[in-house]
């Protein structure tokens, strides 16, 4: 694996990056509808690392769906993740 791309598996296997992607992509409430940027972000990163980040995904979508909560922007979070593994997951072998 490339330098560069070991840098980026490095920072999406940490919990604690993750969890402040979360949240920093949750109070961003200027989004209204399905970001296509995001899910691209999400599909590439599967798409190029396969299983070895899903672990740490599922634990925070588990956060995002259950919080029972006003925001909106949890659920379309949690949409966006989960369609990025979704269309990502067709390059696995």
């Amino acid at each position: 694996m490339p330098k560069q791309v070991s840098i980026i598996f490095d920072r999406f296997k940490d919990k604690n990056f993750i969890t402040r992607l979360i949240k920093v992509n949750v109070s961003s409430e200027n989004t209204k509808r399905f970001d296509k940027n995001r899910f691209s972000m999400f599909k590439s990163l599967f798409r190029n690392f396969g299983l070895a980040l899903i672990d740490n995904f599922i634990e925070q979508l588990f956060v995002l769906i259950r919080r029972k909560t006003q925001m909106k922007q949890e659920h379309q979070l949690a949409a966006e993740i989960v369609a990025g593994m979704i269309r990502g997951s067709k390059y696995w072998t």
